[in-house]
């Protein structure tokens, strides 16, 4: 995924996305790495490693026209509880089994070379002490989102915020089964002084699911695909004409910001499948 830092309103951070999605596409399809397009518009690459996705989003930035890390920076969603098993991380395309300990170290060498600003599912749901280690190593530099590790569940988000394991919560209304119950997650992650992102994957945008994705900074798509494309247009519009005033956020001002990650986060956007697999 990228982060379209450097935006200063919500249409701007699609435009920039969306070129930087294109540039993408052009490079891995020049290069015959580009097998495919998944059905949520994320690109199916053809990698020796998974770091090669990193290098391969800084180049596409550059070819959009924008400053890596200043412009448009890097946000991986690794998904790690796929990753775990046995008490290690597998990673499949370079056939290496990591321990909690090394695979923070990898993830924290990434973040040193790359402009990466926010990690989600770092570690696996019940690797708690793979977290806090995380955190040791990365919560001062990045965002840490919890998704699998939370499932938008109060309870979950309580044990985190106990154990200082992250600074972010997804937040999926599907994950957890009610409004009522989605919105005290929401207010669980604010009182902590943490940041809910809502994730695009629930509902698409539909029912009741729109109204909380309006008020709090959204993880979207790309702009391709039908209903994508209309979801996003209507959010343009809302967006642009709405006040957050419990937010104290208006159009034209960022969308978000964190104590310590500050200006270098706005709007998530995927542009390509996880970064690990």
């Amino acid at each position: 995924m990228v982060v379209a830092s450097g935006a200063e309103t919500y249409s701007q951070s699609l435009e920039m996305t969306f070129n930087v999605y294109h540039q993408t596409g052009r490079i891995l399809q020049e290069r015959g790495q580009l097998a495919g397009v998944a059905d949520e518009g994320g690109f199916w690459p053809l990698f020796e490693a998974n770091e090669d996705v990193l290098g391969v989003l800084v180049e596409a930035i550059e070819a959009a026209g924008y400053r890596p890390g200043q412009d448009v920076a890097i946000s991986l969603d690794i998904a790690a509880t796929d990753l775990y098993h046995d008490g290690g991380y597998r990673l499949a395309l370079e056939d290496k089994i990591f321990s909690s300990a090394a695979f923070v170290e990898m993830i924290s060498d990434w973040v040193d070379r790359y402009p990466i600003v926010s990690l989600e599912d770092p570690l696996a749901e019940e690797d708690w002490r793979g977290w806090e280690l995380a955190a040791t190593r990365l919560l001062d530099r990045v965002q840490l989102i919890g998704d699998d590790l939370f499932t938008t569940n109060t309870e979950r988000i309580r044990k985190g915020i106990d154990l200082g394991v992250a600074n972010a919560v997804l937040i999926k209304l599907n994950q957890i089964g009610t409004v009522s119950a989605t919105i005290d997650a929401i207010r669980c992650t604010q009182e902590a002084g943490w940041a809910p992102v809502v994730s695009a994957r629930v509902i698409h945008g539909c029912g009741d699911e729109r109204g909380i994705r309006r008020s709090v900074p959204a993880k979207d798509g790309p702009a391709v695909r039908r209903l994508r494309r209309a979801m996003l247009s209507a959010e343009i519009v809302v967006k642009e004409s709405m006040f957050c005033t419990h937010l104290s956020w208006q159009p034209g001002e960022p969308e978000f910001s964190l104590p310590d990650v500050g200006d270098r986060l706005g709007p998530f956007v995927r542009i390509g499948p996880r970064a690990v697999s």
